[in-house]
């Protein structure tokens, strides 16, 4: 092949890879009519002579201004100097592409020919690039698309080998336009989202450097991860004898969760991200990993979203992990009634439409799931009352509760809260035995009458009473009383009370009992199902119509003694379990499911995190403060997120060299009016502890192009219910 010979003729066809020729780039925060103007002024870096050589008007009155000066980092500011030509002008990327093979150089300098030596290694460089197995071709890709990969690996070459082996989140889109009034991350109603051209770069750079790291990541025998001698690459696409290891390229040394699955939401529904599919392929062909979703749902209206759901149920059963689908009272479409009707329809064709997967992975908490997630049954700016009686029992009251010792008062230890590698939870500490009384008759009890209603109400039919063990903890925000925190083989009874301290905002109680699993339960043991997590493959629709009824029954009993708690069972409970039950018939599941552990799972209230707060804020200083030994297990200090350690996230997000934290998360923030690619380390131990950058310890921003931006109002179509 001839070589390419470069010189300073304005004809010549490479013309444009002269150091001379007239391609203004901005480098440095200065704009430089030339390569050689860049360079040159580089030996006077610091000085008026530096700014004197950018001004000159030709290349060769700089190179002859400083012709007998040597610049001790010329292969460094040389290449910078092209690199920023490159990305200025694509055109000229595609001109060097296009020498591929041929040996580039340099009339001027024929004897070391530098010039040809770095545009060679430069055209290395982009060659190097990987491409997505669907690209197929090389010269598939767009020179603009080149750079765009190119700036990204820059960036991600600088990262250690864990923000790989580790990485838990790929987000391709921050907000929701789904807007749930509860949700834990705090997602904004401003949508930034990378369009397909976008999703294809990222996913170019991950693989190219993802390659690099796993060859050099060793696992805890001692062993490459990736045999760096093996082959690998051919024409920037995988060898045809090279096998992804068994966790891909991303998330593998993440052992303790779920190794090689990749999780595209944290603060955003994945669901209602119109290049799912495209995602999910270019996870499992060009990384290895499988992928998670989590939603609320999405609207049955939207034609190209459902096609989308139905081709990913159609083509990638072996490429999702599992999927998640969350029922609760804060999504758009529930909590406008009008839309209610629209809204269970859309849960049934969610359901229907990935019963194909939830069929090949078999149900589980892992595989395929419904949660869900109630508003807390709470009361707050109570008077807690405490004192000692004539027996010298310990006797407390908050709302329509009161607890008394069975023994002489004895003082509490603390007990703590801790989660083993099966995740079940565990109390490290004593409690004591009281008598758990319900009745309103409580609420307005003066301190001085306390013992002597407690006495009169265990004698009266409607008032509510059993043992319990009473346990003390303390958060952030001082002590609390927690009573059977524990689930038991007939369901979860837990509460928890509040007493008031100097930094709690007002005393009161939670109500964690989880009224429709007690229920389930309930049922399931009339029916001769003693174990929990028993099967009752022999259900019929009538079992599932008997079990709401007695949840209605469960209700109207509780009325008598705590009408707070029945009308809370009433509105916030019951409703959303009758459109489950016939949301899951319209889909076509059989009735077992809504008995099936593993399918239909009462994950309680949801937790004071992100948005949340606002339903705790007279029980808690700030947001993220675990509140019940439950909240403690999934974000405390000795819970499962602790456990997991130290994650990477890589995200869209806005952008602004005034960047706030809120921008990580999804927020609107006014100052941001560009995305960005965000790159972040949390320990996810700190969720907990709060502080300025939440659970971050690393973070940067790298700014990308290919994000498109949105309002709630652009995304209607997309939103459950909606039509």
């Amino acid at each position: 092949m001839k070589n390419i010979i470069l010189n300073n003729h304005l004809s010549d066809e490479y013309n444009a890879l002269s150091n001379n020729s007239n391609h203004p780039f901005t480098l440095g925060g200065y704009e430089w009519p030339t390569v050689t103007h860049y360079i040159e002024a580089q030996k006077f870096a610091g000085t008026a002579r530096f700014e004197e050589i950018r001004l000159m008007v030709t290349p060769e009155e700089a190179e002859k201004a400083s012709e007998n000066l040597e610049l001790t980092n010329e292969n460094t500011v040389t290449r910078a100097a092209l690199i920023a030509k490159l990305y200025t002008y694509p055109e000229i990327l595609a001109l060097l592409l296009d020498t591929n093979g041929r040996a580039i150089q340099d009339a001027a300098d024929p004897i070391w020919n530098k010039l040809g030596f770095y545009w060679t290694m430069i055209r290395n460089e982009f060659q190097n690039i990987l491409i997505l197995e669907s690209e197929k071709e090389p010269s598939n890709v767009a020179a603009v698309d080149y750079i765009e990969r190119h700036k990204v690996i820059e960036e991600l070459r600088g990262l250690p080998a864990d923000a790989f082996s580790k990485l838990r989140h790929l987000q391709p889109e921050v907000g929701c336009f789904n807007r749930c009034s509860f949700c834990s991350q705090s997602a904004g109603t401003r949508i930034w989202s990378l369009n397909l051209n976008g999703l294809q770069n990222i996913f170019s750079a991950l693989k190219t450097v993802a390659m690099e790291k796993a060859q050099q990541f060793r696992t805890q025998e001692g062993d490459y991860y990736l045999d760096p001698t093996g082959p690998l690459t051919l024409n920037q696409r995988f060898h045809p004898y090279f096998e992804i290891p068994k966790h891909g390229l991303l998330g593998y040394g993440r052992l303790s969760h779920r190794p090689g699955v990749i999780f595209p939401y944290l603060d955003n529904d994945i669901s209602t991200y119109p290049f799912l599919k495209q995602y999910i392929q270019y996870a499992a062909e060009d990384l290895g990993v499988k992928v998670r979703l989590s939603t609320v749902g999405y609207s049955r209206h939207n034609t190209q979203l459902q096609n989308m759901h139905d081709q990913i149920n159609e083509h990638h059963l072996n490429h999702v992990a599992g999927v998640r689908l969350s029922i609760t009272p804060y999504t758009y479409g529930w909590k406008n009634k009008a839309t209610r009707d629209s809204f269970k329809e859309d849960v049934a064709n969610v359901l229907a439409t990935y019963k194909p997967l939830i069929d090949h992975l078999k149900p589980g908490q892992r595989t395929g799931c419904v949660e869900f997630r109630f508003k807390p049954l709470l009361e707050d700016r109570l008077v807690f009352r405490e004192l000692f009686d004539a027996n010298d029992h310990h006797v407390m009251a908050v709302g329509p509760y009161a607890l008394m010792s069975t023994e002489r008062a004895a003082p509490f230890t603390k007990s703590y809260i801790h989660v083993d590698e099966a995740n079940q939870m565990h109390v490290d500490g004593k409690g004591q035995s009281y008598l758990m009384i319900q009745s309103d008759k409580l609420r307005d009890v003066a301190t001085d009458e306390l013992s002597m209603t407690v006495e009169m109400l265990l004698t009266e039919a409607h008032a509510m009473s059993r043992f319990v063990q009473v346990y003390l903890f303390e958060n952030e925000d001082g002590v609390y009383y927690g009573v059977d925190p524990m689930m038991q083989n007939n369901g979860m009874f837990a509460k928890q009370f509040y007493p008031p301290t100097a930094k709690r905002p007002s005393a009161g109680y939670i109500d964690s009992e989880r009224y429709f699993l007690n229920t389930l339960l309930s049922y399931k043991r009339q029916k001769g199902i003693l174990d929990r997590r028993g099967t009752f493959e022999a259900a019929t629709w009538t079992d599932v119509a008997n079990t709401v009824h007695l949840l209605m029954h469960a209700a109207e009993e509780l009325a008598s003694s705590n009408q707070y708690a029945a009308n809370y069972v009433q509105a916030e409970i019951i409703p959303l379990i009758q459109l489950y039950a016939e949301t899951l018939l319209t889909a076509g599941y059989a009735p077992s499911y809504f008995f099936l552990s593993t399918f239909t799972v009462d994950t309680g209230s949801i937790c004071n995190l992100g948005k949340a707060y606002n339903e705790f804020k007279h029980l808690a200083s700030r947001p993220h403060i675990p509140l019940t030994p439950q909240q403690e297990k999934s974000f405390g200090l000795q819970g499962a997120l602790s456990m997991e350690g130290e994650k990477w996230r890589i995200s869209v997000a806005p952008y602004s060299h005034q960047v706030l934290r809120d921008t990580s998360i999804g927020k609107r923030n006014l100052l941001a009016d560009k995305g960005s690619l965000l790159i972040e380390r949390e320990n996810l131990a700190l969720r907990s502890v709060g502080g300025a950058n939440g659970m971050a310890d690393i973070r940067q921003h790298v700014p990308f192009s290919h994000i498109d931006i949105f309002n709630v109002s652009d995304g209607e179509e997309r939103i459950i219910g909606s039509k």
